[in-house]
């Protein structure tokens, strides 16, 4: 057995949930390997630790404020008015859903539609480039 197998079963084997097969293997390849041992008394040392932590005493009357809070019924909130009818709600939801889902398709068809010029058309030349460089420059030294 692999290591990285036998540390993935030393949680259930701890608890005694293996068959008695895997229980074998794991138990030898536990006399074999010392890492794997060594993190099975981790696990053994961290049970005892979680074991020996005492619980908090629960407040007087915590049972009947659990049962009280339960039984009341909680305050509904709807973005939709109240003096509007029952059945017009879930169509104007299944409309509204759908006019978001064409809004949203026509927005992405629009995204990743082709540039309408070519890329050649958006290519300059290194003249036309320096042209312009030099244009900016007259106009940020006030050379024109």
């Amino acid at each position: 057995m692999e290591c990285k197998r036998c540390l993935s079963l030393l949680g259930e084997y701890k608890d005694g949930e293996l068959d008695t097969e895997t229980t074998s293997m794991l138990k030898s390849h536990l006399e074999a390997c010392p890492l794997c041992l060594a993190e099975l008394r981790s696990i053994n040392a961290l049970s005892e630790i979680i074991a020996s932590v005492k619980s908090p005493p629960v407040p007087d009357g915590f049972e009947d404020n659990v049962i009280r809070a339960m039984s009341k019924s909680a305050p509904r909130f709807s973005f939709i008015p109240s003096f509007m009818p029952v059945f017009f709600h879930r169509p104007v939801m299944a409309l509204s859903a759908l006019a978001l889902l064409l809004a949203g398709g026509f927005f992405y068809s629009r995204q990743n539609s082709p540039p309408e010029e070519s890329y050649a058309q958006l290519l300059i030349s290194d003249a036309e480039l320096r042209d312009f460089d030099g244009e900016v420059m007259d106009i940020f030294y006030g050379d024109i």
